[in-house]
């Protein structure tokens, strides 16, 4: 029971984003309601590439970002998409979300993508964590793009599991997952896997960092 409270809490924070979003408020605003806004931008790591910087103050226990990908139940075929891929996190369900946004990954994400629309017009999913620059829908959803700590550091966020149980419609298009498995889309409030980025410590106006080994529960 104390993981799925957990895991409602996680997931009631971000519907309460959802909500901002789909009344058209938090884009213009995103710092004020949440206290924080997330940036792209380069990492303060060496040759690391872009990372996520936080601006602003998120307390310890915020879940401050989502993991974003497509998401392969065990029995999948996931082979493929799993070669050299450093995107792919394993649930401790067995579930599997690939955040890779190139190659195989975007195509596949895009290929299911293409296939979940309610009434032909209703998106099922947030597709926009995709793109390398620009907004995405959801700015929670690039959760994929924080590096891994360095090695004289800490981690000041923490992967952690948790599942959207039920969603009304207009909110889904705010959720940056799909599932592989086209049986897993036909009734649309099944619980949705997903994995949070949570901050470990109060974090300030400063880049974010994971640990790439180690996945939290909810408990």
């Amino acid at each position: 029971m104390e993981k799925q409270m957990n895991s409602q809490v996680i997931a009631k924070q971000f519907l309460h984003v959802f909500e901002h979003l789909h009344n058209g408020s938090i884009h213009s605003d995103c710092r004020r309601l949440l206290g924080y806004e997330l940036k792209r931008c380069k990492s303060s790591i060496p040759n690391a590439g872009r990372g996520v910087f936080l601006s602003g103050k998120a307390s310890a226990g915020t879940p401050v970002a989502i993991y974003p990908g497509t998401i392969f139940l065990p029995g999948d075929p996931s082979l493929l998409p799993s070669i050299r891929n450093n995107y792919l996190l394993r649930r401790s369900d067995g579930a599997l979300i690939d955040g890779k946004p190139f190659g195989l990954s975007r195509l596949i994400f895009s290929s299911c993508a293409s296939r979940n629309y309610v009434d032909g017009n209703i998106e099922l999913q947030d597709e926009t964590w995709l793109k390398e620059e620009g907004n995405t829908r959801n700015p929670l959803s690039i959760g994929h793009m924080i590096n891994h700590r360095p090695d004289d550091g800490e981690p000041n966020v923490m992967y952690t599991e948790f599942e959207f149980e039920s969603v009304p419609l207009e909110y889904r298009r705010y959720i940056p997952h799909v599932y592989y498995s086209s049986h897993e889309t036909e009734e649309h409030q099944l619980p949705i896997k997903s994995i949070a980025m949570v901050a470990v410590r109060d974090v300030e106006d400063e880049e974010l960092f994971s640990d790439y080994c180690f996945i939290a529960t909810s408990q």
